[in-house]
């Protein structure tokens, strides 16, 4: 089965990978929630700077 110290290796290993999974998940929402803003930013400064242009 299992050897007497083999069991830490696995629990280090399964908390290693929670803790990458968990880093991931966290850059990538909060990358997305980023982008969101940064789109709506970036939609309100165009209709404002469109107002002001002059119209041919």
């Amino acid at each position: 089965m299992i050897e007497s110290g083999f069991w830490i290796f696995l629990v280090e290993a399964g908390a290693a990978g929670s803790l990458f999974v968990g880093l991931i998940w966290w850059v990538v929402k909060g990358t997305g929630e980023r982008d969101r803003k940064l789109r709506e930013a970036d939609a309100k400064l165009r209709k404002e700077a469109e107002a002001k242009s002059p119209q041919p």
